[in-house]
Order: C-alpha cells, then sequence, then structure tokens
C-alpha cells in the first residue's frame, strides 16, 4: 500500500517520504517526532536565554547554531521568532501537552528510561 501511495505524499511532502512499517509504528513515530519537537524547542528556548544573560545577543547565537552541526530546518524556521521575541503561538500548549503525554506512555510501558520525560 505505501509504494502505491508514495507518489500521492511525496506531492505534499517533496522533501521525502518514510515507510516506518507495518500497524502503529507511522502513529508511534509521529508523537516520538512531536516528543522530540517539544525537547528541542525547550533546550533552544533555554540554551538561548542562557547565552544573552553572559552577553552573547540572541541573534548571534542563533546564527552560530544554525551554521553548525546543531543548526536545521527547524532551528532555522524558529530563529526570527526567537530573536524578536515573537510568541505567536503556532502549537497550543494543550496539544503539545497531549502529544507529550501520548509519548510518556510507551516510554512508561516499556520501561524506557528517557532523561528528558518524566
Amino acid at each position: 500500500m505505501f509504494d502505491e501511495c508514495r507518489p500521492f505524499l511525496q506531492l505534499i511532502a517533496p522533501s521525502g517520504v518514510s515507510y516506518v512499517g507495518e500497524g502503529e509504528l507511522s502513529r508511534i513515530a509521529k508523537i516520538c517526532h512531536n516528543l522530540f519537537l517539544g525537547v528541542v524547542t525547550q533546550s533552544l528556548s533555554e540554551i538561548t536565554v542562557l547565552a544573552e544573560k553572559v552577553g552573547l545577543p540572541r541573534h548571534a547565537f542563533l546564527d552560530f547554531i544554525n551554521n553548525s552541526v546543531m543548526g536545521s530546518v527547524y532551528t532555522r524556521y524558529k530563529t526570527p521568532a526567537f530573536v524578536n521575541l515573537d510568541f505567536k503561538v503556532t502549537f497550543t500548549p494543550a496539544l503539545l501537552r497531549k502529544d507529550m503525554d501520548l509519548g510518556w506512555m510507551p516510554a512508561a510501558a516499556t520501561k524506557c528510561r528517557c532523561r528528558s520525560l518524566p
């Protein structure tokens, strides 16, 4: 089925599509992706505040990150908002909490010791 759908998926996801397996594995991949998104956003915001507190301007620090191995499409996307302190909601806290809870459940069920999870 995936191979039949791939051309259509590529129309809406031109950077690529991935097959992660049968059954619930695609849902788990999405939940893990959203956990990663929450953890990366939290980390990026905290280290940006730290850099600024010790005198490194937000724009200079984020430029450094974006041009390093740690830079990503996501960090480059979020940089203008972080630099300009633009706190427009792009994903509600309630939805993020729902996704974080959905990720914590399989972590607890499998006794996965994820340090960034409660």
